[in-house]
Parts: C-alpha cells; structure tokens; sequence
C-alpha cells in the first residue's frame, strides 16, 4: 500500500500539473490573440489595404470626420463578410460586420472608428496616431485573415499596403477605392472634392453693408467652380470646426462653372444663403 502521505504528495503534483496545464493553454490562446487560428499572409482574398489615425480633414458620407480602416476583397468575386470581424485588441473581436455586408469583387468597404459609435460601419474603437498597435481582421469563427501593426501616422494622411505587402506613408488618401493616382482622383470626384476644382474664393467675416438676398446682414463664405463641369454641391459640407460638419448644402444645390475657367460666360459662384427667391434662407450655423 501506498502511504497516506505520499499519496497526498502525488494528488498535489497532479493537481500542479493541471493548474500548469490550463495556464498554459490560456496564455497560447492569448498569444495568438483573439482568433483561435490563423491563415497564411496572402492567402485570403480579404486584407487590411489602408488605414487612416490622423483625419481632421476628410468627412465620410454622414459628414463625420473619424478614423477608419479599410478592406479589399483582391478576389473576383463578391465576398460576403456578415459577421467577419475587425478588433485593435488581440484579446477580443471589438467590431463585427452588420448582417447582408458584401465587398464587390476586387472592391473596398471602410469601417469607420469611433469609441463614441457603434453600429452599421462603425466601430467603437479609436487608432493610436502613434501606431504601435495591432489591427486584426477575422471571420465569424474568430480565425485570423490578417493581422498588421499600425504605424505613425501623420495628420490627414493614411497608411497604405503597397503590392509587395509593405506599408507606406501616403499624402492622397483613398477610402473605399485603389491606392492608386487613378483610385485617388476616383475618391475626390465620388466624395465631391472633385480634382480640386472648387475652392473657398471670398469670405465675409463682418458684414456690415449688404445683404443677403433675404434682406439680412450676415457673414458669408464665397464657392467658386473652377472646372470645366457643373459640379453638384449636394450632401457637401462647411464647417468651421474640425470633425464636426456644420453645415450641409441642401439637395439639389448645383454650382456652374466659373468665368475664369475658360469656359463661356455662365460662371456661377455659391454662398451659404441661397438664390433669390427662396421662400426660406438655408443658413449655415457659424
């Protein structure tokens, strides 16, 4: 017979080795991070192709100026991401992709971030300007598809994923289309900037003598249009304020070419009150 003692001895070792065993295993689970598996760097179709932490200058469709990070699907096909997974946090998936998400073939979707929203494209997490943090992308079942660690990034310009994998700095941001000279003229044009054809021609900033069409004395911030197009001011937004948007021209509001385009006199510039006629005056809040 085995003495009561020693067999106490062994049911601690055993017991040791358990306790052992479980830590171990959970601290490989966190080393690996919130995805309980990996594939292969480029061997997905899906990855993290840009990235912006420094925006104070381009609004997203909702007028709001934030962060995002960005996805390509490099198949030819439309690939379906209900679900799939975007996290800073090798710990625990932060954001999950709504119900019905689909990325063209070859195409881009943006996920913006803010810790102060969530829902839709939205996530509730910020990104550190500084970089030094890790960006996962993961499936429904946690496994792992990519996985970058961010850079520093300066003011309004983005991190973008080079041919070869790598990332570099770059001044011409492309949320949503190719990290190209192409896919950046694409964005402008699809995001209203144009190619920089409007630009902020006159500002009143203490308007004492004329008024507006409705009769009012009020500051006012002059648009002109210096392409060759009529361009579509619908949607777009003033502001005075960094990463708030206030102000949003009405539907409808169109803006004709300049005289100073080279174009036939029928140059049109905008301001922030509207045509003569106008049963009631759109007014910006600043």
């Amino acid at each position: 017979m085995v003495p009561v003692k020693k067999k106490t001895k062994i049911a601690i070792l055993i017991a040791s080795l358990a306790v052992f065993a479980l830590v171990l295993a959970a601290a490989l689970l966190l080393s690996r991070g919130a995805g309980s598996d990996r594939v292969q760097s480029g061997e997905h179709p899906l990855r993290i192709s840009e990235y912006m932490s420094a925006n104070t200058a381009y609004p997203n469709a909702d007028g709001r100026i934030c962060d995002w990070i960005e996805i390509h699907n490099t198949s030819n096909k439309p690939f379906n991401v209900s679900g799939y997974r975007l996290s800073d946090d090798v710990t625990q998936a932060k954001y999950a992709f709504p119900v019905g998400t689909v990325i063209p073939a070859d195409g881009y979707i943006v996920v913006y971030c803010d810790p102060e929203t969530s829902g839709g494209l939205y996530a509730p997490f910020s990104l550190r300007r500084l970089g030094g943090e890790t960006l996962l992308l993961m499936n429904s079942a946690n496994t792992v598809l990519d996985e970058i660690e961010t850079l520093r990034c300066r003011k309004n310009t983005s991190i973008v994923r080079e041919p070869d994998g790598s990332f570099t700095v770059s001044a011409a941001p492309t949320p949503g289309y190719a990290n190209t000279d192409e896919g950046y003229t694409a964005y402008l044009a699809a995001s209203g900037q144009g190619t920089g054809a409007l630009r902020l021609s006159e500002i009143m900033a203490a308007e004492t003598l004329f008024t507006a069409p409705n009769g009012a004395l009020c500051d006012w911030v002059e648009i002109e249009n210096t392409g060759s197009e009529t361009a579509d001011l619908s949607g777009m937004h003033l502001t005075d304020k960094a990463g708030e948007a206030r102000y949003t021209f009405p539907e409808g509001t169109l803006l004709a070419r300049s005289r100073s385009s080279g174009a036939p006199a029928t140059g049109r510039r905008a301001r922030t009150t509207p045509p003569s006629g106008s049963p009631r005056p759109e007014r910006a809040s600043f």
